[in-house]
């Protein structure tokens, strides 16, 4: 049995459910001793956006999906 199959997949492939995987891979990296030297003078927003449209892209979400994760980035980020 595959360990995905545990999590509810709903919703997860709309931009809030990107944005929210996203945080969640970049707080454990941050958390991590050997990797989060490598956030060091990185614009974290701007990389979670770059993340996160890479991830729904890859996911083949719709265009419109993609669109609304950009703004949300750029908002948050404060672009």
């Amino acid at each position: 049995m595959s360990g995905l199959r545990a999590y509810p997949m709903a919703g997860w492939l709309d931009p809030a459910g990107v944005r929210d995987a996203v945080a969640r891979w970049l707080r454990l990296v941050a958390a991590d001793a050997e990797l989060a030297p490598y956030l060091i003078w990185v614009d974290r927003a701007r990389l979670a956006g770059h993340l996160a449209l890479t991830l729904t892209a890859a996911l083949d979400v719709p265009a419109d999906a993609v669109a609304a994760a950009r703004r949300a980035f750029a908002n948050e980020a404060g672009s």
